[in-house]
């Protein structure tokens, strides 16, 4: 062999060359992604969203070495919000700038679906487009609300307003400074103070047989105030 033979490096295998495909084919594929929503658009019930993370490609330096860098993703815009709900019905919150969200992908072209075209041929053959964003809202880091989560009752709340629904069936109505229960315990203890005097009063004989039954009609409010609310 003549010893002015160049040495070649050895060519890739076929798992290495399929390696190589799969890892490029999901680096171009959007499914999902965690996001920071930017803007909400309640007429249109969209967001613009920023992806949380950066994108990693390589490239060779001097040496001829694969380096990595980052590069940040576009702001996604017009991504439908999904807002919970059916049959006419529907659950909103005030979403806001910097809330966390998960964006899903769609497979294909959004922009037909939702003009409020059903059965329609997408309007772009694009696939997993960074274009066809929909997002769900209230994905939350470690660091996320709510501070202490309620495992005995499904809780709807709002700027420390509360209504929560508990596994015993009665429902928690409270803001920060009273709750529904107790403000209606304190009407029911003052209608029974007065009806307790007026019964016992000298008055008219017509009022005494009325203090009567507003006591009775006090007792059978307490008792089903205290069967609903707690």
């Amino acid at each position: 062999m003549s010893g002015n033979l160049t040495r070649h490096a050895p060519y890739p295998s076929l798992r290495d060359l399929m390696d190589t495909v799969k890892r490029e084919v999901k680096i171009e594929i959007n499914c999902h992604a965690v996001a920071r929503i930017e803007s909400f658009n309640p007429e249109k019930q969209t967001v613009e969203a920023k992806i949380s993370y950066t994108k990693t490609y390589y490239k060779k330096d001097g040496d001829g070495n694969l380096v990595p860098y980052a590069v940040a993703y576009p702001l996604l815009l017009d991504c439908p919000a999904i807002i919970i709900g059916g049959g006419g019905g529907s659950l909103t919150f005030p979403i806001a700038n910097g809330d966390e969200c998960l964006i899903l992908f769609n497979d294909r072209d959004l922009d037909n679906w939702v003009s409020g075209s059903n059965n329609s041929q997408p309007e772009i053959p694009t696939l997993h487009s960074l274009s066809d964003g929909i997002a769900l809202v209230g994905l939350r880091t470690y660091k996320g609300e709510p501070e202490e989560y309620d495992m005995e009752r499904a809780v709807l709340e709002y700027n420390g307003a509360i209504v929560a629904v508990g596994k015993n069936g009665k429902v928690l109505v409270k803001n920060t400074a009273t709750d529904l229960k107790a403000a209606i315990d304190s009407l029911v203890t003052a209608l029974d103070t007065f009806a307790t005097s007026t019964s016992t009063a000298v008055i008219e004989p017509t009022l005494g047989p009325a203090a009567t039954a507003l006591k009775a009609a006090l007792v059978t409010v307490s008792t089903n105030i205290g069967n609903i609310l707690e």
